[in-house]
């Protein structure tokens, strides 16, 4: 029983598919026309792709790559413009860095000179420290941190007052 409906349906196939044969050819023949008409576009394709791409990663080289490869592309004018932007934003930030690099790593002098200006800042503020307070203490500090320092006889001087007071 099972072989005999088999058969009766292997025939009901063969006639669908026959049936369908002429819309496969149809479909098989839109599918080469559209395959021609993409063949026939293929450098535009081409061309917008590169373009997208250029874009997409927004360097000057990109840009630049674009238009060696599509001299009279269809965004030509757009990508000289894109890449002269470029261009400018990393020059600016190629001059930044550079200007932090010298700025982290100055050279021996200027390392000097800044150490000596800080130690000459640190003296003048321990030395009006020293001052404000006006003790014998405080000068002590003061000479204990400096004791070469710009206002050390002065320190020194202002102690000799202090301990020994003048007499009136």
């Amino acid at each position: 029983m099972v072989f005999a409906r088999m058969r009766l349906k292997v025939p009901g196939f063969c006639c669908i598919w026959a049936r369908n044969m002429k819309r496969v050819r149809a479909v098989l023949i839109l599918f080469l026309i559209v395959i021609a008409a993409v063949a026939a576009t293929v450098p535009a394709v081409q061309d917008e792709a590169n373009w997208v791409w250029a874009v997409s990663r927004d360097h000057a080289a990109d840009y630049s790559d674009y238009m060696r490869k599509w001299p009279k592309g269809i965004h030509i004018a757009e990508a000289r413009i894109k890449q002269d932007q470029r261009e400018w934003m990393e020059n600016k930030k190629s001059a930044i860095s550079q200007a932090y690099e010298e700025a982290a790593h100055p050279d021996a002098a200027t390392d000097a000179e800044y150490d000596h200006e800080k130690a000459m800042r640190m003296d003048s503020f321990f030395w009006k420290r020293a001052t404000n307070l006006n003790t014998v203490d405080a000068y002590q500090d003061y000479l204990r941190q400096f004791p070469n320092g710009q206002f050390a006889h002065q320190a020194q001087a202002q102690m000799g007052s202090l301990s020994h007071p003048a007499s009136q």
